[in-house]
């Protein structure tokens, strides 16, 4: 990958010298107009400078040091930050014909502690984009820290189509398209009726209310802050789902559930000043995010905001379909070990290092829909052996389960093409 990048940049920095030389004459042709008159060579950015005297200046994208040297000129500390060596080699012999120094680093991005520079504590880093005029790019971007800009760290950009967010020798590419539809669980805005808890064998709303209503549409539910383990099948929280489909209508629940009708009824001010244009229009107590695959007994999910992602099994034992809400995703299942093999697969070891390399880990979400799509069962049956299976069954501390009879049903069924509820 280093050779691929290297290529790239050879590709940005092609004639970079002698472009200069043409445009702007020889460095020392290119010196003496910035010592007759530093300030107009900087033009509109000396707008910017009530002094330069020991003034430092970061330089982003410097190229060839036309504003460097000027205002190293006018007594500012002045570092040049760009990708190409070519302008380096340039802007150097500039400045010593000028008789100024100028530091000037090559490199892509530059990571730097915000909390010393801004006192905020978050990621931050310099981005540094070389434009040119001539019909080349880069598809690979380079990763220094801003105290040692001298090896990149890391790498992210394309490959063969596909953005990464990180390129690593050592991971295996899983890349394509998944033969499972991806869903985002329910979202309904209404916490505080729509969830309920459960309290010493009663039911409790966000409102610390007792609630009483029938269990009819009472579901199991999962936050996003729950998936903890590898298999889960117990639940304190409940959520009631009032449609099997967007925009169906609700008025029946009024003979079904008269309970549950009430209970809705006595807070529709809550659903009425629900923020979310989605629920314009919308039949009463309305959610989104449920359809049949809502309603599938065995669902493999994954919060989207876990840095280090666990993927669970989800099902009742009460066998009522479990939910999750909607910082969540699934895969659905008609059965509990085609569910525990694709689990056991997501959380394998070369799987996980394969998603943290298109993940972006410092995003507040870093698994999206966007994102899991990209997971290629077929290249992973393909690759991990069932003994790879067995070692992540160990690591998730699970009793052994998986055979190589599962495992063969499981590769069958990805080999049928795309699967997904409706």
């Amino acid at each position: 990958m280093l050779d691929y990048s290297a290529q790239n940049k050879k590709a940005w920095e092609y004639n970079a010298y002698e472009f200069w030389l043409r445009q702007s004459g020889t460095p020392s042709q290119r010196a003496k107009r910035d010592i007759e008159n530093p300030v107009g060579m900087l033009r509109r950015y000396s707008g910017y400078f009530d002094a330069y005297e020991g003034v430092k200046v970061a330089n982003i994208c410097g190229s060839c040091g036309k504003k460097a040297i000027p205002l190293a000129i006018l007594g500012a500390e002045v570092t040049v930050f760009d990708i190409s060596e070519e302008n380096k080699k340039y802007a150097l012999e500039v400045a010593e014909c000028a008789g100024v120094s100028v530091n000037f680093e090559v490199c892509d991005i530059l990571e730097f502690d915000a909390s010393k520079v801004f006192g905020i504590n978050a990621s931050a880093c310099i981005l540094l984009i070389q434009l040119s005029d001539r019909p080349v790019s880069s598809d690979v971007c380079n990763v220094y820290d801003f105290e040692a800009p001298v090896t990149a760290k890391s790498q992210f950009g394309y490959l063969n189509g596909q953005f990464y967010s990180k390129f690593d020798s050592s991971t295996e590419y899983f890349d394509g398209r998944c033969c499972f539809e991806w869903r985002q669980g329910v979202k309904h805005d209404c916490s505080k009726v729509m969830e309920l808890s459960l309290r010493d064998e009663r039911l409790e709303n966000g409102k610390k209310e007792s609630v009483e209503i029938e269990a009819d549409y009472i579901f199991p539910l999962m936050k996003s802050s729950m998936f903890k383990a590898p298999v889960i099948h117990n639940f304190s929280k409940c959520v009631i789902v009032t449609q099997r489909k967007a925009r169906e209508e609700t008025e029946h629940l009024e003979h079904e559930v008269p309970k549950t009708w009430r209970y809705l009824n006595e807070n529709i001010e809550l659903f009425e000043n629900r923020k979310s244009s989605i629920y314009r229009g919308a039949p009463p107590f309305s959610m989104f995010g449920v359809g049949e695959y809502s309603y599938s007994q065995y669902k493999v999910g994954v919060s989207g905001f876990y840095k280090q992602p666990m993927f669970s099994v989800l099902y009742s034992e009460d066998k009522k379909p479990v939910m999750t809400d909607d910082t969540s995703y699934f895969i659905c299942f008609n059965s509990y070990d085609m569910a525990y093999v694709a689990m056991l697969l997501l959380n394998s070891a070369k799987v996980q290092m394969f998603l943290k390399s298109i993940a972006f880990l410092d995003a507040k979400r870093p698994y999206t829909k966007k994102v899991l799509e990209r997971i290629d069962f077929e290249k992973i049956v393909k690759r991990l052996s069932l003994d790879e299976l067995s070692q992540t069954e160990q690591e998730l501390q699970l009793n052994p389960y998986v055979t190589d009879g599962m495992y063969c049903d499981f590769k069958a069924m990805v080999g049928t093409g795309q699967l997904s509820f409706a």
